[in-house]
C-alpha cells in the first residue's frame, strides 16, 4: 500500500479515503470493508492478519512446530488447540477470519480422506480388471482350440 497514494487506492478497493487512513492508523475495519480491500489487491481476508504471508509455515514443515514422522508433536498439537479455542473464544474480528479457514481446512481433509478411498476402490477394480482380461485371454485360446478341432473333426467326416 506505500507505493500507491491513499485516494486512488481506495478508489481500487472500493471504500473511502478515510476508512484507508483509520486502517492505516490501527483503528481497524469491518472484516466487509477488509474483505473487499483484500480482494481489489487479489489477496485473501488473512492477507491482513499476517505480518508476511511468504514465511508463513504452510505446509508444515518447519522445525519449530514439531512434525515427527508427517504428525505434529503432541505438545505442539495442544498448544495450536489452546491458541485456535482462544481465538474463537475472542471478540475480535481475527475469529471471523479464522472460522471460514477452519472449516474449509476440514473440508478438506474430509476430501483428501475420500480421495484416497476412491483411489483403494481403483487400484481393486484395476486388480479385477486384470484378473478378468487374464480370464478372457484364456477363454479365448480354448474357445480357439475348440473351433479348430471342431473344423478338423468337421474335415475328417
Amino acid at each position: 500500500m506505500a507505493a500507491m497514494k491513499n485516494k486512488p487506492f481506495a478508489d481500487k478497493c472500493g471504500v473511502s479515503e478515510g476508512v484507508i487512513r483509520k486502517i492505516i492508523r490501527g483503528e481497524g475495519a469491518k472484516d466487509v470493508t477488509l474483505e473487499k480491500i483484500a480482494t481489489a489487491n487479489g489477496k485473501q481476508l488473512s492477507w491482513f492478519y499476517c505480518e508476511d504471508v511468504d514465511e508463513l509455515d504452510v505446509w508444515g514443515d518447519k522445525a519449530e512446530y514439531g512434525h515427527i514422522k508427517g504428525k505434529l508433536d503432541p505438545a505442539v498439537k495442544s498448544e495450536l488447540m489452546r491458541q485456535t479455542s482462544e481465538i474463537l473464544d475472542s471478540d475480535t474480528i481475527y475469529r471471523s477470519a479464522i472460522i471460514p479457514n477452519i472449516k474449509a481446512f476440514h473440508h478438506g481433509v474430509k476430501e483428501v480422506a475420500k480421495m484416497g478411498k476412491l483411489e483403494n476402490d481403483m487400484n481393486e477394480i484395476k486388480q479385477m480388471m486384470t484378473q478378468v482380461l487374464e480370464q478372457n485371454r484364456v477363454l479365448s485360446e480354448r474357445l480357439g482350440i475348440i473351433e479348430f478341432e471342431k473344423k478338423r473333426v468337421g474335415d475328417d467326416l
